[in-house]
């Protein structure tokens, strides 16, 4: 019996009618078959079957209703409906949405490749994606010089295409920007934070940055740019701006396996007399690590414009990890000076600095009890735009920086030496897609300590002034600060680290991706051991509305290690805040 009924079963369903299967939508009068379900919203179900409460609106028109449906469809993609009236009810067979099967571009200058495109094809061919089309050309126009394109879209439901007809207009440089007059601040401080130039290729993604800069430093409320465009006339650039108020305090959490809950608190005294001088003080507090730091920025150059700054500075940390616990306080004045190139910039710090360091834990065998030094310090830091820009969803672009610490034998210390530092991260959106498909990150750091002589003891070398190799900021399949295992600290380090992370894959911003972290440590300066770490792993990041949700499982391996050294294993990390 049961093999008679399949059979028959099998039948009567190739000779069901496929609407059959179709979703069916009914409001009032009319009957909707289509491939799903079609939501209307409140106020489009009064246009089509009326509000009783208003005499003149009770009964809608069939033709009236034909009209109305015909574009409520097609902004849901179903732009080819048959209508059909039986005994006062409109019939409609929908059908299908149609979607996105090809992007085409026409009368683009060379340099403007739509193929770069993603995530617009298979999108319902309606309104919202022809409109997105066309606001992504406007901004890549925008992006390669053409600050004034006009970009006409046209949908061809015949073949499902996005057809977008495109006058760049003139290719400009970017001339004098008008700003409306300031009232408390001198002309030129907005300048400070200008980040381009005078006759530089045309980029509204450097006049984006500069309104980010102005904001970050707190001087306004709201800093934005117009782009004033008019046949025939040269485009214009006016700045706007809100005024905000000179104090502010703000705060922020994070969260890491390795700190715990993080919270920081902000207070900045902005636009102090027309040069607009600057005071801020922070708190930092952890598990690990708890800071209060204050810094005065002083403006020197006579015109304003130019960054060039004297920043007094005075901070208390305590950090506790299981290499080392310290106590340490620093006071010093910065002389800072930063340049604006077309692609970068620059940022330099030099000034002495008198420190106290004070080791609580008798962990470290090489660093002594106490430390009371000068130093000179020295930070150069090159951040191009594009890793500025897209600090919130890193995908592009690339820093880089050198930092040195030098104290001198008979300046409170009793020994010479001079810390090298240099750091690196490189970022690349490859194939230049748009949303990104993959990133590929690349970071690094070396650093090394110099002495009188190659061999000489680190006698005078703070506990938390050693390199040290594991943790999130470096080897992910470690522990942090886990080598050297007898906590002794290293004299030179040296860290790579790679990443593979998916762009725009998924609809909820999940990224999957894939690392590798390698690292090697030497107890003598510019020399490293014989022991090689390294770990491959896996993640994830989410980038949510509050911020970043990055979590890591990697697997150390080790050769030649030394005796008390950790024996390698799987690590989880899992951070709020953080980025690669």
């Amino acid at each position: 019996m049961r093999a008679l009924l399949l059979p028959t079963f099998a039948y009567l369903c190739l000779l069901t009618p496929v609407s059959a299967f179709s979703a069916v939508t009914e409001l009032c009068n009319v009957r909707i078959d289509s491939s799903e379900k079609v939501d209307f919203s409140g106020t489009e179900e009064k246009w089509l079957c009326g509000e009783k409460d208003t005499a003149a609106w009770q009964r809608i028109p069939i033709p009236q209703q034909r009209l109305f449906l015909t574009g409520f469809l097609q902004d849901r993609g179903y732009h080819h409906p048959e209508f059909k009236v039986e005994d006062g009810r409109l019939l409609v067979e929908a059908g299908a949405p149609a979607k996105v099967e090809r992007f085409t571009v026409k009368n683009a200058p060379k340099e403007f490749d739509p193929s770069k495109r993603r995530r617009l094809k298979g999108k319902v061919l309606n309104k919202a994606s022809l409109d997105d089309g066309a606001a992504w050309t406007r901004r890549q126009l925008q992006y390669l010089g053409y600050p004034c394109p006009r970009v006409t879209p046209l949908a061809l439901t015949d073949s499902n295409e996005i057809q977008l007809d495109v006058n760049p207009g003139p290719k400009t440089n970017f001339s004098i920007v008008e700003s409306p007059a300031v009232r408390d601040l001198h002309p030129g401080v907005i300048d400070r934070y200008t980040a381009f130039r005078e006759g530089q290729d045309f980029d509204v993604r450097l006049l984006e940055l500069t309104s980010s800069r102005i904001l970050l430093a707190d001087l306004y409320l709201s800093s934005y740019y117009d782009v004033l465009c008019a046949d025939g006339e040269y485009p214009k650039v006016v700045r706007r701006f809100v005024p905000a108020k000179p104090r502010l305090l703000t705060f922020g959490i994070g969260f890491s396996t390795e700190e715990g809950p993080r919270f920081n608190a902000t207070f900045k005294w902005m636009r102090i007399d027309e040069p607009a001088n600057s005071l801020e003080s922070n708190l930092l507090a952890s598990f690990r690590v708890q800071e209060i730091s204050t810094k005065f920025r002083y403006h020197l150059s006579p015109n304003v414009a130019p960054n060039l700054e004297l920043v007094p500075n005075v901070s208390v940390t305590h950090e506790e990890n299981q290499a080392f616990e310290a106590l340490r306080t620093q006071a010093g004045a910065n002389l800072a000076y930063s340049w604006e190139r077309d692609q970068f910039q620059i940022r330099s710090e030099v000034g002495p600095s008198l420190n106290y360091s004070k080791n609580l834990r008798d962990v470290n065998p090489n660093s002594p009890a106490d430390v009371t030094a000068i130093r000179i310090n020295t930070n150069i830091e090159a951040t191009s735009h594009l890793y500025d820009y897209y600090q919130s969803d890193p995908r592009t672009g690339w820093m880089a920086s050198i930092n040195t610490q030098s104290q001198f034998k008979g300046l409170l210390a009793d020994q010479t030496y001079h810390r090298l530092l240099a750091r690196h991260k490189i970022l690349f959106n490859l194939g230049h897609f748009d949303p990104a498909f993959l990133i590929l990150g690349w970071r690094g750091q070396a650093g090394t300590y110099l002495f009188n002589n190659r061999n000489e003891t680190p006698r005078d070398v703070p506990a938390d002034q050693f390199f040290y190799v594991g943790g999130i900021e470096s080897l992910r399949g470690f522990a942090l600060n886990a080598f050297p295992g007898d906590k002794g600290g290293y004299l030179t380090a040296f860290y790579q680290g790679f990443e593979l992370r998916t762009g725009t894959w998924f609809n909820f911003d999940i990224q999957p991706f894939l690392f590798f972290d390698m690292g090697m440590g030497g107890r003598r300066s510019l020399s490293l051991d014989k022991n090689f770490l390294y770990a491959p792993g896996v993640g994830l990041r989410y980038n949510s509305p509050f911020g970043t949700v990055r979590a890591t499982l990697a697997r150390g391996f080790a050769t030649g290690l030394d005796p008390g050294d950790p024996q390698p294993g799987l690590k989880f990390f899992f951070s709020f805040g953080p980025e690669f």
